[in-house]
């Protein structure tokens, strides 16, 4: 077989492929020695074949897939599937492992696992006669989908300081009408995208889970001390006891659902960036935002979805300071990370 430079190295290859089929523990290199016979003798050469990159591992697929054409008539069509899988890893220094979304996990709680991610590509062959939708799948194609790169901590002190002075130079309150802007940022090298995962029903959920929690920890101060609270206090303790058990069920399901939805966001962005309010900082004696841009808010947290989305979506952020507007007022910039992300990022 062209696939390998020596026939030994061919022949061990070979045995090491029975050998999975025949496996009947843990699909290890040493698993599959054991089952081979060989636990008793050197096993230096068979790592080194996973080891050491000197063969190619797409090659042997298209001896099979030469197989599916044959298998073929001439004129019928070549149907495929694909798939990802995830191959769990524990490793801290396997190549191509990260945290992943578990895909074993239960609807109503997302989890994380650290694994190596493949694209599987399969031939359906029809197994009955013309007009059947029965077909057997045939892998003619395993092909690893590492993450995206990321800059190291060492090199990107000089991308940061050009993308600071960039903020400055360019920041959107000094330049509402230059389309441009964001390419400004790009050309530094940072891709900037306007995207955000669906959080609509954050606002509904939020409402729900504060008011029950509030119930539970200040319904006693609402019942002994009612005189010295604020009547926004009160009303969010009242708002917790008219719950039912279909508006909790409701809002964790919500909650399940907005954390799947940005799970999903991060398997294409590395960080979503907002600001950390929707308006600069307001008098003092102002109690809170009734109002922003047309939308009126029935109660005093609404304006607070911004943030509250972030938390009940199971994401880790961290706000900073990021400029001025143009009366001096501080704006703060949330940088969030993927559910449960802390400990992946920077």
């Amino acid at each position: 077989m062209d696939v390998f430079a020596q026939q030994r190295t061919h022949q061990r290859a070979a045995l090491l492929a029975v050998s999975q089929l025949a496996c009947l523990g843990r699909h290890t290199v040493t698993g599959l020695l054991a089952t081979a016979g060989k636990q008793h003798q050197d096993w230096s050469a068979d790592y080194r074949l996973f080891s050491r990159d000197r063969w190619d591992a797409q090659r042997p697929f298209d001896s099979v897939l030469g197989g599916v054409l044959g298998f073929l008539a001439p004129d019928a069509p070549l149907v495929a599937a694909m798939d990802d899988t995830l191959l769990r890893k524990t490793g801290p220094k396997i190549q191509d492992v990260a945290y992943r979304r578990d895909p074993l996990s239960p609807p109503f709680h997302t989890n994380l696992v650290r694994g190596q991610r493949f694209l599987q590509v399969s031939a359906m062959l029809p197994t009955r006669p013309q007009g059947s939708a029965a077909a057997r799948a045939v892998p003619i194609r395993y092909q690893p989908a590492p993450p995206l790169p990321k800059a190291s901590r060492r090199d990107s002190e000089s991308q940061r300081t050009e993308v600071r002075k960039l903020a400055k130079t360019y920041h959107p309150d000094y330049n509402k009408d230059d389309p441009k802007a964001a390419e400004r940022f790009a050309e530094a090298g940072v891709i900037v995208e306007e995207a955000h995962p669906d959080f609509s029903e954050s606002v509904a959920c939020a409402h729900v889970l504060r008011a029950y929690d509030y119930a539970i920890t200040k319904g006693r101060l609402l019942r002994e001390h009612r005189d010295l609270l604020k009547p926004e206090v009160i009303w969010n303790i009242e708002q917790g006891l008219k719950l039912t058990l279909a508006d909790l069920e409701r809002a964790e399901a919500q909650r399940v659902t907005l954390a799947a939805r940005a799970l999903a966001f991060f398997e294409t962005y590395d960080l979503l960036l907002c600001p950390t309010t929707i308006v600069a900082p307001f008098p003092v004696e102002q109690r809170y935002l009734e109002s922003c841009d047309g939308t009126t808010f029935d109660n005093y947290v609404g304006w607070l979805a911004i943030v509250s989305a972030i938390t009940i979506a199971c994401c880790p952020a961290i706000s900073i300071p990021c400029g001025f507007t143009r009366e001096n007022l501080p704006v703060g910039l949330q940088i969030v990370a993927p559910p449960r992300g802390e400990a992946s990022e920077p």
